[in-house]
């Protein structure tokens, strides 16, 4: 494994199957897809950028890489993806095989080319803000609104839209009172029309401005805010026009770079959504303002009854939204601060396309909402360069294949740049038939899984290598220069007949996540569970045949490859957690879950499927890892889990006790002190480089708390068969070794 975290470092990339099958067949035996997992604006530590141009191939675009043959004496490579031969520019005429350019040494296989230096306008960002809410909530949005402008630097421009039952548009400089203007909350307008009551291409328009120029009346006009005026009927939920304020700022962005788009290919936008409760008017509406109505559930939706009238047309909404903002290259971020759903299900399409972001959170004032908004800004702050996640904006990426390779689709935050080719597969995965797409909002963390497939060889054609070229095109944050990445991977290929050899390969740990990604794509195309569940099962018994030895009917008699033994365990992790199981959890987190697990790194991904836990003792209080089990719940020690989503510190009954009398403020007990403190670095390191921010929170064994670890950990100890020690969990689910023995007992069956 410590070969392919060498790969994630060093280029960005992880892969299910490092060496790959030679045919199609293999491949469709083999159960785990033919994919890669990539960050394409990875943090690397030796990064090499050079600022001569690219050699592209004059057929297919690609750039030359150290996998190119190259003729150092006739000055001549022949391109690995189309098998072209071309001449090598006049700049490399004085090359030999000891005075190689970077690109064709294999150290450099991931690097940057810097293009001409841009100068793109200044960042934007609007909020919307909802003012729905109680006095004491729209306190702590003033707050986190003046933290935006302590943090944001001087030539951001911001906008600052209110809405309840009427949207408000506020102008930031104002001579005598502050002025806004009014639209109605039930009706949605083109861009054409708010440019024509904004004047938006007007050098003297006054509602997007540097914070230079508004910052002081910026500041009165959020002091200023109040709760929505307009009164609410009894029985009724406000009226919150959510979806027209979402479509007037994206509106607002359009109009200010429609001519800048075409200039500077990606100058970065944001939009900003702060809601505390459901959208019940005009477009994008969840659901009716009578409170006799609940918001749809998860039955509800898959039923297709009432309660779901509106989710068709709002989903269509946001989508064509999203296709409006992309054309300006801005990103649509949601802030959901409500013990209520607000729609995020039926708003993920603004968030995917844009490459937006969502949280969840029940209080503007929780530390999960305070500490990922303030990520935010940090991100979007040139002024930070010690910010753990970066920011980039808007990318194109483009990929080349070989010629025996076509490609599904990636799965991600992406949209389509509708760029068909010959290496473009008919059949879709994720976002599909084309081979190349548009990345806006992109960060650091941002990881897109790709998709691919083989086409029909001969078994009797040797064994051939694959190549793929991922070439990612961006405006450096920092710098302001156009940059193109560009990462040129090779494979071996085998036959499945030498599996020994094809699974010494094998990443189980990207093969479980992107066995992850597949399931939460197809359960949004399908909203069914068991069918989901039922092709994950699937592809846990091919992979498991591939990589075991057994005698035919004798579930005694498998053994499992080294390096496969933790991929059933991921995923039966996966298929017991709240991002496949549905009972006791809204739309909304679900949603909110599957846009995280589509987007983040191979890492964060699997503390999602199977958290982390790591134990703390009087003996050890530097923390050892240890199974996700409930054996390890003892009243002795103290557990920290990381899902990714919750980070629980849980107490034994034994550690808690010692808390309660007072032990760690006693001299004396100096080493109970220490054994209370030791999770406290590992928790403010999580803290701080987590976006979105997890929920924090304490528990002691036997409290209601502590049913987050509970409900997590395999339960090898239930209330059905007791326990020797740690806790018993009260489920009828079968723990991990039942599964391992049903999965060994249908993979030995032999059919006659």
């Amino acid at each position: 494994m410590s070969d392919f975290y060498e790969v994630e470092d060093t280029q960005g990339v992880r892969c299910p199957w490092n060496i790959w099958p030679q045919t199609r067949m293999d491949l469709m035996r083999n159960g785990v897809p033919l994919s890669i997992l990539y960050t394409p604006s990875k943090q690397i530590e030796k990064l090499l950028r050079v600022q001569y141009p690219c050699v592209r191939c004059t057929k297919c675009a690609a750039i030359l890489n150290p996998f190119n043959p190259v003729d150092f004496a006739s000055k001549q490579y022949t391109c690995c993806f189309c098998g072209t031969q071309q001449q090598l520019p006049p700049a490399y005429r004085e090359i030999t095989e000891q005075r190689k350019p970077a690109e064709l040494h294999f150290a450099y296989r991931t690097l940057e080319y810097e293009l001409q230096q841009v100068q793109p306008e200044q960042k934007i960002i609007i909020f919307c803000v909802d003012t729905c809410v109680e006095e004491s909530e729209l306190l702590k949005i003033k707050e986190s609104l003046q933290l935006a402008i302590d943090v944001l630097p001087e030539n951001t421009k911001v906008g600052l839209i209110t809405f309840g039952t009427t949207v408000n548009v506020h102008e930031l400089v104002f001579e005598f009172c502050p002025r806004k203007v009014v639209f109605r909350g039930t009706l949605d307008m083109t861009p054409q029309l708010i440019d024509q009551y904004l004047g938006m291409k007007n050098p003297t328009q006054r509602f997007v401005l540097p914070l230079s120029v508004c910052r002081e009346s910026l500041t009165q006009l959020i002091e200023d805010l109040h709760v929505d005026l307009w009164t609410v009927p009894e029985k009724h939920r406000p009226f919150r026009s959510t979806g027209v304020a979402a479509s007037i700022a994206v509106s607002m962005v359009h109009c200010l770079q429609a001519s800048l788009v075409q200039q500077h290919k990606n100058p970065m936008a944001n939009v900003a959504i702060l809601s505390s409760g459901p959208c019940t008017s005009g477009p994008g509406q969840v659901v009716d303002a009578d409170i006799a109505q609940h918001v749809r559930h998860w039955p509800d939706v898959q039923q297709k009854n009432d309660v779901a009238k509106y989710v068709k047309d709002s989903t269509k909404f946001y989508e064509k939204l999203g296709e409006r903002a992309l054309e300006c290259n801005c990103a649509v971020n949601i802030f959901s601060c409500s013990t209520d759903q607000i729609g995020l299900l039926e708003m993920k399409g603004i968030c995917t396309q844009t490459g937006g972001t969502m949280l969840i959170s029940e209080s503007f004032g929780y530390s999960a909402f305070t500490k990922s908004w303030r990520i935010f800004l940090e991100m979007h702050s040139d002024s930070n360069e010690e910010a753990l996640i970066k920011a980039q904006g808007a990318a194109n990426l483009h990929i080349s294949v070989s010629q025996n390779i076509k490609v599904h689709g990636c799965i991600g935050p992406v949209s389509s740049l509708k760029s068909n080719s010959t290496q473009v597969s008919p059949t879709e995965v994720g976002v599909g038939s084309t081979d190349k797409w548009q990345l806006a909002g992109m960060d650091s963390d941002s990881t897109y899984a790709f998709v691919f497939d083989l086409m029909e060889v001969p078994k009797d054609v040797g064994l051939q290598n694959r190549f793929i070229q991922f070439r990612t095109e961006y405006t450096d944050a920092t710098t302001l220069k156009r940059i193109i990445r560009v990462t040129s991977c090779a494979f071996r290929s085998e036959f499945n007949e030498n599996m020994q050899t094809i699974s010494t390969g094998f990443d189980q740990e990207a093969a479980a996540t992107m066995v992850a990604r597949i399931a939460a794509w197809r359960f949004e195309q399908t909203k069914s569970t068991e069918e989901v569940l039922r092709g994950v099962d699937r592809v846990i018994i091919k992979t498991a045949k591939s990589f075991c030895t057994f005698v035919p009917n004798d579930p005694n008699s498998v053994k499992f490859q080294s390096n496969f033994e933790f991929f059933p365990q991921f995923l039966y992790h996966f298929r017991r957690s709240d991002l496949i199981q549905l009972f006791g959890q809204s739309p909304d987190e679900t949603t909110m879950k599957h846009f995280q697990l589509c987007r983040q790194t191979v890492p964060n991904m699997l503390s999602m499927m199977q958290p982390a836990l790591l134990s703390f003792t009087v003996q050890n209080t530097e923390g050892e890892p240890v199974f996700l089990d409930s054996q390890e719940c003892t009243p002795d020690r103290i557990l920290l889990m990381d899902s990714f989503f919750n980070l629980l510190v849980w107490s034994g009954s034994t550690v808690a006790a010692w808390r309660q009398a007072g032990y760690h403020l006693k001299p004396e007990y100096a080493n109970v002190k220490a054994l209370l403190d030791s999770p406290k670095p590992d928790c403010e390191d999580i803290l701080r480089g987590r976006f979105p921010s997890p929920r924090y929170d304490y528990a002691d064994q036997g409290t209601s708390q502590a049913r987050i670890l509970l409900a997590k950990v395999n339960p090898a100890s239930t209330h059905k068969t007791g326990c020797s020690q740690g806790e018993v969990v009260a489920t009828d689910d079968v723990n991990l070794q039942q599964f391992l023995e049903v999965l060994k007992k249908t993979m030995v069956v032999v059919e006659k």
